[in-house]
């Protein structure tokens, strides 16, 4: 049967369980089906196709993690509730739990968290250095919610007040367990605890990382610029911009850039401004943002950007603009690097830059950036 085909109850036919169960089942193809279309990206700038399988990731403000300002010393991480999916799991499954009819033969997988799930950090008192833990999640596919009712004594032929399942669950909340890396996580919800300083651990096979979080030695908690959104954010055709508005006070590059307005998908936390001066009274400016797809390290078709000026006259400006994409090794998260304020060349491992032009103060840049 196809996504969109159903089960039909005939005029005066006994309907069986069976049937009913497949009803439900075909009802939910659909969805899926149409979230996974929706949300996969192009293959290549070149290649018109879908990718396949459909990447896993979350939508919005779903299963992000941050460290409450409740938390005493931020020893405490919270998930956000919300809705995501595992993309490309092989783990088809008919008959579950012996009930012919209820099956799950998709491979977009519902990840699901109905209730904020709190996380308490472990603490670094033995490390001399930073540690960095990791919280992961997989999907669940379980029989659920027993409840009393009558059921049908084949031998005797009537019916008798017994238990049974009536839910298919795919909800992780208070499914949690903790692990100490390289061992592998089991439960639905993992917080995996690092042993190497400043590198993360291995995600376990099976498993979607949420976020990455640095413990400073001696530390019993995290500052909340420490935790790295490792999430991907799903979004029509893996397509996403961000528009940014940055102010830089000082043209001659001595303060540092502020970051004024930004507006993106939900789900993304205000990504983090910093600058410093280069050569020749440049200023660099870096802006790194969340939930970036890691392909864009090794494609720059990926991602486009634009820098115009507000507010200022300069005169022979040069903001054209270099860009840097970085991967996420060790402890930074996935991030794009724009330099602004004067024309920065990359080639062959040598910066190449040229003078800054005149200046108003102060100068605003606004970035628009979309990438997939």
């Amino acid at each position: 049967m196809s996504e969109f085909d159903r089960m039909v109850w005939n005029l005066r036919e006994r309907p069986l369980s069976p049937d009913n169960n497949q009803q439900a089942t075909n009802a939910e193809l659909p969805l899926r089906a149409v979230l996974a279309a929706l949300t996969a990206p192009r293959v290549s700038a070149t290649d018109a196709t879908s990718q396949t399988p459909t990447p896993s990731g979350f939508f919005g403000e779903g299963f992000r993690c941050y460290a409450p300002t409740n938390s005493p010393d931020f020893n405490q991480i919270t998930i956000a509730p919300g809705l995501g999916f595992w993309g490309g799991a092989v783990d088809p499954q008919g008959s579950i739990g012996g009930l012919s009819g209820v099956d799950d033969l998709a491979t977009f997988k519902p990840l699901v968290l109905s209730a904020t799930e709190t996380i308490t950090i472990a603490p670094n008192t033995s490390n001399p250095l930073t540690r960095v833990d990791l919280i992961e999640v997989r999907y669940r596919r379980e029989l659920d919610a027993p409840t009393l009712r009558d059921v049908l004594d084949p031998v005797k032929g009537t019916f008798a007040n017994a238990a049974v399942n009536k839910a298919l669950s795919w909800d992780l909340a208070g499914l949690q367990g903790t692990v100490t890396a390289p061992e592998d996580s089991t439960a639905y919800i993992s917080y995996k605890v690092g042993t190497d300083p400043f590198i993360p651990p291995v995600p376990t096979i099976g498993y979607v990382p949420l976020a990455a979080l640095q413990i400073a030695a001696g530390a019993v908690g995290i500052l909340s610029s420490s935790l790295m959104d490792r999430r991907r954010v799903l979004t029509p055709y893996g397509v996403q911009t961000v528009a940014l508005v940055i102010t830089v006070p000082d043209p001659t590059a001595t303060a540092a850039a502020i970051l004024t307005e930004f507006d993106g998908p939900p789900g993304h936390r205000t990504p983090t401004i910093n600058s410093f001066a280069v050569s020749n009274g440049s200023l660099q400016i870096i802006i790194r943002l969340d939930s970036i797809p890691l392909a864009i390290a090794s494609d720059p078709n990926r991602v486009s950007y634009k820098a115009e000026i507000l507010g200022a006259s300069p005169t022979a400006y040069p903001h054209v603009v270099g860009r840097v994409l970085q991967a996420g090794l060790s402890l930074d998260s996935p991030s794009i690097v724009l330099r602004l304020r004067a024309i920065i060349l990359q080639t062959a491992g040598a910066l190449l830059n040229t003078t800054l032009g005149t200046h108003a103060t102060p100068t605003v840049f606004r970035v628009t950036i979309t990438y997939w």
